[in-house]
């Protein structure tokens, strides 16, 4: 490990929960280092930069999702441990580098394992994982492909690139020369990757974190993506000055960005127009009829509830690279 990793005793336990948040705000973390290289489904560049600038808060908020994974954690570990023949225990202690302002917390560490694929070199992370089926198969909406799951090869799965990051960024602080990652799939399907200390990627982590501090100290704001980051600059400029005014040198961006938003007004009003007058096409072809499955496989449900409110459900025919697969 290297000399310049300090170890903070419990400080992830609950416990110490508001220490914890502040010593990961002075801190890259690893759950933010795909955020270093625009490979984070949760977080932008833009948004990170914001918050590490001290320009915004946190804006995370606690759901069901994140509230299972705490809750089913250490089931998870523990069943993974009986399936993969290894032993662990949760790793509650904070490793942080002050001098590269970098830190992570942990889920588990592996303690002992009679098929480890190396040596019992400082503490190796056990990295937990819940995902649904969908998600693992990477049926993702356009647009998702930085959450996609490699998973067509059961015995050399990919996980999502922030995660890859992430585990090589813990080895980093760990002083570990391999991770495991366990992911259970829609609650009962568990698969292991094992990973290796990669110091390539490692070195790239060091040199991307280096970089972002100097970016944030020099006040080097990155580039926003306008299709992510409308929420973060939101945030950014709660208060408008009454003084400020748009420079003269922005006046064509803003008239161009202005036809945009008020065309994409109008074909989504046009749009929605259409959509109304189909349904009620398909509304007056049923009547009476509930359900109606058609030959090209799309179909029309307009059931009612007990108070006898009816509610029409479309959906479209599958596409035909579907059928053909």
């Amino acid at each position: 490990m290297a000399q310049t990793v300090k170890t903070r005793r419990g400080l992830a336990h609950e416990k110490n929960r508001a220490k914890w948040l502040a010593t990961r705000a002075r801190n890259i973390n690893s759950s933010e280092v795909g955020a270093l290289f625009g490979l984070s489904p949760y977080m932008t560049p833009l948004e990170l930069y914001a918050l590490k600038k001290g320009l915004i808060e946190d804006g995370f908020k606690d759901n069901d999702r994140a509230a299972a994974g705490r809750f089913l954690e250490a089931g998870i570990a523990a069943w993974a441990c009986e399936k993969f023949g290894f032993k662990a225990k949760p790793l509650k202690d904070y490793l942080e580098d002050p001098k590269a302002r970098t830190g992570s917390s942990f889920d588990w560490e592996i303690t002992a394992w009679d098929d480890a694929p190396g040596a019992f070199e400082g503490r190796i992370p056990l990295e937990i994982k819940t995902v649904d089926y969908l998600g693992f198969n990477g049926s993702f909406k356009a647009g998702y492909t930085d959450r996609k799951w490699n998973a067509d090869n059961p015995d050399d799965i990919v996980a999502p690139p922030a995660i890859e990051l992430q585990v090589q960024h813990q080895m980093m602080l760990s002083g570990a020369p391999w991770a495991v990652i366990i992911v259970l799939v829609a609650g009962n399907q568990m698969h292991r990757i094992v990973r290796m200390r990669n110091e390539t990627i490692i070195g790239k982590i060091r040199d991307r974190i280096a970089q972002f501090w100097l970016d944030v100290d020099f006040g080097r704001e990155p580039t926003a993506d306008y299709e992510r980051d409308a929420e973060t600059i939101k945030r950014l400029y709660v208060r408008p000055d009454p003084r400020a005014a748009v420079p003269a040198e922005q006046h064509a961006r803003m008239m161009d960005a202005i036809d945009r938003a008020c065309a994409a007004a109008e074909e989504k009003k046009a749009a929605a127009a259409i959509e109304e007058a189909a349904k009620a096409e398909v509304m007056d072809v049923l009547r009476e009829t509930e359900l109606a499955v058609l030959p090209d496989g799309s179909k029309a449900s307009w059931k009612a509830d007990k108070n006898g409110r009816r509610s029409l459900r479309l959906t479209a025919a599958p596409a035909l690279d579907a059928l053909a697969a």
